[in-house]
């Protein structure tokens, strides 16, 4: 799935002074299962940390995977950070689960500039 944000008309001309961030959420699906996390736009002083929560439940309390994405503008979706890799770009994410909830927040000490972006919770259920 990629996720083509609409950055036109946005003046980033201070944008050394400000961090924006685009959250996107999801929904819960006919599977049962559904992630909760920041949404909206997210405002960030450069230097300043960020933190995002994402919270999941699955359908099922078999092994859960959870994700982060990145989307920077005009470029497809990445991942991030995942169960295995938890620490990437000064970006760090911590997971938390019980049967079948969890949580895999994530958050960075400095943000940059560079760090614009759309992020994106996710998660993989197996039985």
């Amino acid at each position: 799935m990629q996720f083509q944000p609409n950055w036109a008309g946005w003046d980033l001309s201070c944008a050394a002074l400000t961090k924006i961030i685009n959250v996107c959420k999801h929904q819960e699906n006919s599977t049962g299962q559904s992630v909760d996390q920041t949404s909206g736009i997210v405002i960030v002083t450069e230097g300043q940390s960020l933190f995002l929560k994402c919270a999941y439940e699955a359908q099922f309390s078999g092994i859960n995977y959870p994700f982060w994405y990145i989307q920077h503008p005009g470029q497809p979706l990445e991942i991030l950070l995942n169960e295995i890799d938890t620490k990437t770009q000064s970006f760090q994410a911590t997971h938390h689960k019980n049967k079948q909830k969890g949580t895999f927040n994530m958050q960075k000490q400095a943000i940059q500039l560079k760090d614009s972006a759309v992020y994106f919770c996710a998660f993989q259920e197996t039985r």
